[in-house]
């Protein structure tokens, strides 16, 4: 299967809405949507954390906490960060406004402390759900976000990544500093260049590839 870097998944998603008229949104919620289905049926029934970031991989997080909701499976919803720092104007903002009419508001988790006092109810999760960065990181992950990170990372529960291991860079395979190792990456479209090399064969686990209904003839003429 074809690998892709960082841009070339930023010219996939602009062609898909400029030739075929697919909006952004439409591409996020089956992303959500083809994880969520995913998830649940490797789900024992016990209850998942889902942490989100406040870009498009975090609006991918609140898709699958609402479709997982819906299925019936318990979970808990963090935020890293403040939920006021989603853009009020973007997809993810959509959805988070979605969860928030649900009653699924995400508990926001601006320092390592702030997740620490969680664990005792963290600690009886089946597995975690790493939705915080996507493909677009770039550069070194830096404080607060790199100690939660790195105390998520400590726990060594069977994490999902959604698109990529957070802290993974997605063309060169290198650790931004820090990185949550997957159990399983569930990567949209097609996989990823930083897959391959690098920290990368160690980072992602099993690769599942969801189809988020980018039309087939781009991806075949794809380069």
């Amino acid at each position: 299967m074809k690998h892709v870097t960082r841009e070339q998944v930023r010219d996939l998603d602009r062609l898909a809405s400029e030739q075929y008229h697919i909006p952004s949104l439409i591409l996020m919620e089956n992303a959500g949507a083809g994880a969520a289905a995913w998830i649940a049926r490797k789900s024992k029934g016990g209850s998942l954390a889902i942490f989100c970031g406040k870009g498009n991989n975090g609006g991918d997080g609140f898709v699958i906490a609402r479709h997982l909701h819906n299925r019936g499976i318990p979970l808990q919803l963090f935020f890293l960060g403040h939920l006021a720092d989603v853009n009020p104007a973007s997809d993810p903002c959509i959805n988070l406004e979605i969860l928030c009419r649900m009653g699924l508001v995400p508990r926001e988790i601006c320092h390592t402390d702030a997740l620490r006092a969680c664990y005792s109810e963290i600690s009886q999760t089946e597995m975690v759900v790493d939705a915080i960065f996507g493909t677009g990181l770039q550069g070194k992950i830096r404080e607060p976000i790199f100690g939660i990170m790195a105390e998520i990372a400590s726990w060594h529960k069977p994490t999902i990544a959604i698109d990529i291991p957070s802290g993974l860079d997605a063309n060169s395979g290198e650790v931004l500093g820090v990185a949550l190792p997957a159990t399983a990456t569930i990567t949209f479209c097609l996989p990823k260049k930083g897959f391959l090399v690098g920290a990368g064969p160690s980072l992602t686990g099993e690769v599942v590839v969801v189809d988020i209904s980018i039309p087939r003839e781009l991806l075949t003429n794809f380069s």
